[in-house]
């Protein structure tokens, strides 16, 4: 988790400064080598030292191509696709269990992680640079072979693209293009709206990542096989992530995270009453708050990217992407209260917190289907009520 909070903070600034696509080229060869090396520890500082740099690669990859999906795509396409996203990490989770009961009954099976490093790997070359982030930082040739390359690809047909350019660039002087193309982590913070905005989404993502590994990480504490109870754990975020990709579809962004983060935070409160012998009640509750974080999960990448303007919506979604990994290096000493006390005391700091955050989501605005801001000025104006867009 130090990997990952490090990189979504250094990536994020470097692909708004660099572009999406190196930074994305750059995280994947970071996490195909340490990977690759992690599989010939010969010990104990090695292995955690490897895996490190296994999340700083990961992290950084992801995060960004996250971001480059978001900025490729039209709005009406931004809720299917943005939520979709997170099937991958769904697909992993539950193989997970499987992987590490073969693993412990058969052994010696450390190098067959390596083919799925191999094969994201091979796809690099497909990789296109974001339109939106080449406009914004006045690339216009590079601008038009991105525009001629997706035109190529899905065979459409377009005579003048060079006008097509043109009539995306920006009207503001060359001077204010300059001002906003090196924008930093701290532009985040300077203005009133903004920085309301930043702080909010920030305490959402370290609390979502709080709750959600905290949940996750105390499936072996409600009782039964904790293989299955992992696996059942990973398979309850596809449908989650399917609804959420109808629900936020037709009723935003907004009101679906917080109804998600508050009913959430209610099912784990509620499991703190149940006596011992309701176990299946227990479990029911738990994976019904695990099913409503996991919906939170998906809904708040979306969200945070529709948030924040074209300048730093990297830094933004990976200063935001930092916070959460906070929360989820919180997350295991909290449920380690269980010992000393008892299980209602980490699923009570769970709920807690998610209810609340999901309240505070209430004074963000909607982003379903509005254009997405591309300046810091527009950043500011998106959602003020002084000075609406």
């Amino acid at each position: 988790m130090a990997g990952f909070l490090s990189s979504v903070f250094i990536s994020g600034q470097l692909a708004d400064r660099f572009g999406r696509r190196p930074i994305i080229l750059l995280g994947i060869a970071i996490f195909f080598a340490s990977a690759l090396a992690c599989t010939f520890s010969t010990s104990y500082v090695m292995f955690t030292t490897l895996r490190y740099f296994v999340a700083f690669g990961a992290s950084g990859a992801v995060t960004t191509a996250f971001v480059l999906l978001m900025e490729v795509i039209g709005a009406q396409y931004r809720t299917v696709l943005g939520v979709s996203f997170q099937f991958g990490w769904a697909l992993g989770y539950v193989l997970l269990p499987a992987l590490a009961w073969f693993v412990r009954e058969w052994s010696n099976l450390h190098l067959t992680l390596t083919v799925p490093w191999i094969l994201l790997c091979s796809f690099w070359w497909l990789l296109p640079e974001s339109p939106r982030w080449l406009i914004t930082h006045g690339k216009v040739e590079q601008v038009e072979k991105e525009i001629e390359t997706a035109l190529r690809i899905n065979h459409k047909n377009v005579t003048d693209i060079g006008k097509i350019v043109k009539e995306l660039m920006y009207k503001e002087t060359r001077e204010e293009e300059n001002k906003n193309r090196h924008a930093t982590f701290f532009d985040l913070l300077k203005t009133p709206n903004m920085r309301k905005k930043t702080l909010n989404s920030f305490f959402a993502w370290f609390v979502i990542a709080f709750v959600y590994y905290g949940l996750s990480l105390s499936t072996n504490d409600l009782g039964g096989d904790p293989y299955i109870n992992f696996f059942v754990s990973g398979a309850v975020e596809f449908p989650s992530y399917a609804i959420s990709i109808f629900v936020i579809k037709h009723l935003g962004r907004r009101i679906p995270l917080v109804v998600t983060m508050v009913l959430g935070g209610l099912a784990c409160m509620l499991t703190i009453p149940i006596p011992d012998y309701l176990q299946w009640l227990t479990v029911t509750l738990a994976m019904f708050g695990k099913f409503c974080i996991s919906a939170s999960f998906g809904i708040v990448y979306v969200y945070s990217a529709e948030l924040f303007p074209t300048v730093v919506r990297n830094v933004g979604v990976g200063s935001s992407s930092m916070c959460a990994r906070v929360g989820s290096m919180v997350a295991p000493f909290v449920k380690e209260l269980s010992k000393a006390t008892n299980n209602g005391v980490p699923l009570g700091i769970f709920g807690g917190l998610s209810v609340v955050s999901g309240i505070l989501i209430l004074l963000l605005p909607e982003t379903n289907n509005m254009p997405l801001p591309d300046t810091l000025e527009e950043g500011e104006a998106f959602g003020n009520v002084l000075y609406p867009v």
